[in-house]
């Protein structure tokens, strides 16, 4: 359950220069309704690092989070088929085993400062013991961007460099094939001819608050019996500033405001690329 998407507009529609280049991550995190609310977004440190993120008070973990080395990560459930259920702790494929959190995985990479460390590091993940998961890595100042995906079954890595244009994952608890066609077409609509006009930054918030009214089930704003849309976060990155927004509920008139000055791209270890 949950929806993520990231763009980067232009500001003054100079598109030759990257270092002008507004990066917008926003991303819906969907629960059950018996889950514990998860705490506002807090700045912590490990060792040279700084880094916002909110807490999951049932696991400790978190499912999204930026530190100051301009490393951003972000993770979605995975839940292929049709389930026609719910269960954060779901058995994908050995029905005897109990998972770990997927939370615990953001915690566990937070202090890495380039993409080339990031990619070795998701190399020692011990992917079966939690439940399926898309893992997503943004490098911001190198602009790389990938995940890492284990559906319980298969292992792939996926890292590229990223031009800014607009990035969509989604999963749903009813199965992830559930809910991705609607997701998707209403997706194309708003972001089609994407061009890095800051106009889309409206759209991708009104991706975000979209519900239909008779498929509340599917939106991306989403809402049914037993999971709904618990809140909404922000990050907006543009030179060396970083702004972590958090809804809780997710549209909350009062948002949840945390700003923290990015380490300059000189003073972080050569990254490379993808």
């Amino acid at each position: 359950m949950c929806t993520f998407t990231a763009i980067a507009t232009d500001p003054a529609q100079d598109h030759k220069n990257h270092d002008k280049k507004k990066i917008r991550i926003c991303f819906n995190r969907d629960e059950l309704r018996s889950r514990p609310p998860g705490k506002n977004p807090e700045i912590f440190a490990l060792h040279d690092i700084q880094y916002i993120m909110p807490v999951d008070t049932q696991s400790g973990g978190t499912w999204i989070a930026m530190n100051d080395a301009g490393i951003f990560f972000a993770i979605l459930n995975v839940n292929p088929g049709l389930q026609g259920e719910d269960d954060e702790f779901k058995k994908s494929g050995n029905t005897e085993k109990t998972f770990l959190s997927r939370g615990l995985i953001i915690p566990s990479l937070i202090g890495l400062r380039n993409i080339a460390d990031v990619k070795n590091k998701l190399k020692d993940i011990d992917v079966d013991r939690y439940p399926g998961f898309r893992l997503v890595f943004i490098d911001t100042h190198g602009m790389n961007a990938g995940y890492l995906r284990h559906d319980g079954i298969n292992l792939e890595l996926n890292c590229r460099r990223w031009n800014g244009q607009p990035v969509f994952y989604t999963s749903s608890g009813l199965g992830d094939e559930y809910v991705y066609d609607d997701r998707i077409k209403l997706f194309h609509k708003m972001f089609d001819g994407f061009d890095g006009n800051p106009v889309y930054e409206k759209k991708q918030d009104e991706f975000h608050s979209h519900q239909w009214k008779d498929k509340k089930d599917v939106s991306v704003n989403m809402e049914r019996k037993n999971a709904i849309t618990v809140s909404r976060s922000v990050i907006e990155i543009i030179d060396s500033h970083i702004k972590f927004i958090h809804y809780m509920p997710p549209f909350a008139p009062v948002p949840s405001v945390i700003e923290m000055k990015s380490i300059s791209p000189s003073g972080i270890t050569d990254s490379a690329s993808c």
